[in-house]
């Protein structure tokens, strides 16, 4: 087995008024390009992706969006968004979500690194 280190950053903000701090949070990044991963049809009828978009364009955070994450993703969609954050040099994945998102954007991370 070969010998390695790992550093793994993650931040979750929870709870009511937080989906605020998001872009605040990803501004302390500075010059990074960001994955959004989401679901989809919820996060749009709730107002959170409106809320959200509008930090991230507020912010000058570069993005790029990747929906469509259903419950207990697929390895191929998970695939499409390694393609996906390889393509754009993307170097943050936010998830914005339940754990099903979250689940994806952890495997897209990783499979980007590896």
């Amino acid at each position: 087995m070969k010998s390695f280190s790992l550093t793994i950053s993650t931040n979750v903000l929870f709870g009511s008024g937080r989906i605020e701090e998001v872009g605040a949070e990803l501004q302390k990044l500075s010059e990074r390009k960001v994955l959004w991963v989401y679901g989809g049809k919820s996060l749009k009828e709730s107002g959170l992706h409106t809320a959200i978009e509008r930090q991230l364009h507020d912010k000058h955070i570069v993005f790029e969006e990747y929906g469509g994450v259903q419950a207990n993703p697929t390895i191929s969609h998970v695939r499409q968004g390694i393609v996906l954050a390889r393509q754009e040099l993307i170097d943050v994945v936010l998830a914005v979500g339940g754990g099903s998102v979250i689940d994806a954007a952890k495997a897209i991370a990783v499979g980007v690194a590896c």
